[in-house]
Parts: structure tokens; C-alpha cells; sequence
């Protein structure tokens, strides 16, 4: 019963960052893009524009399903060896590099550059704790 309990625990913790996460990010992103200018409303395409209640639900409506989808996946087939912490700042680093950069364009552009920034940080630390325990000489 406690390892089911722990395995739930966990289970919650994983879609919690996930939520958390895309929501936060894509609220950054976001915000990024409009500041710029890049907003993609026709009608508020200019420098120093913000709409806060926009933004946010923009952040729930794509960032919100992308994290808990991208997280949990990504957690649960290659992220498992990885302390959570550091799986959720990995992929915060890394969805909001690619995000922020992909905002110079457009949000569809965010979306795919940020989603393309959050598996290369995921793949960069999954490999690393897999060379890391493999290299580890307690291990062998």
C-alpha cells in the first residue's frame, strides 16, 4: 500500500508540474511576443502591447494541455531516473529558450520551437543521468 500511495503521490506531482509549467511558460512566452509586437492579433500589432486577461487564457488554453501532455510523457518514458526538480527546471529552461525565440516570429512558431526546446533539454538530461550512472563506479 505505501508504493501505490508513493506511485500516486508522484503520479499527482508529475501532472501538477506539468499543468504548472506549460501554463507558466506559455503565460512568458506570451507575454514576450506581445511586448514585441508579435501577437498575432491584426488588430494589436504593435510594440508595448499587453493584454493580461488575453494572455492568460491564451496560457491555459495551449500551454496548460502541451505541458501536462509533453511533461508526463516525457517524465514517465525518459525522465524516470532524473530527480523531479531537476526535470521540471530542465524543461522550463528549455521550453522558455526555444518559446522566446520562436516569439520573434510568430505564436505558432513559439508553440513548435517551444515544444522542439523542451525535448532537447528533456533528451540532454536523460542522457546525461544515463552516462552519468553508467559511468558511476559504484554501479558496476
Amino acid at each position: 500500500m505505501g508504493q501505490s500511495s508513493e506511485r500516486l503521490s508522484r503520479n499527482f506531482s508529475v501532472i501538477a508540474a506539468g499543468t504548472v509549467g506549460g501554463w507558466c511558460c506559455a503565460f512568458i512566452i506570451l507575454t514576450f511576443g506581445n511586448i514585441i509586437g508579435r501577437s498575432g492579433n491584426s488588430d494589436a500589432n504593435y510594440v508595448g502591447y499587453w493584454d493580461p486577461s488575453s494572455t492568460a487564457g491564451l496560457a491555459l488554453m495551449y500551454g496548460v494541455p502541451l505541458g501536462v501532455i509533453l511533461f508526463s510523457f516525457s517524465y514517465a518514458k525518459f525522465l524516470r531516473k532524473v530527480s523531479l526538480k531537476t526535470a521540471i527546471r530542465a524543461s522550463f529552461l528549455g521550453t522558455l529558450g526555444g518559446g522566446l525565440l520562436g516569439a520573434l516570429g510568430s505564436p505558432p512558431i513559439a508553440v513548435m520551437t517551444g515544444s522542439l526546446g523542451f525535448i532537447f533539454a528533456s533528451a540532454y538530461v536523460a542522457e546525461r543521468s544515463e552516462t552519468k550512472y553508467h559511468d558511476d563506479p559504484a554501479t558496476k
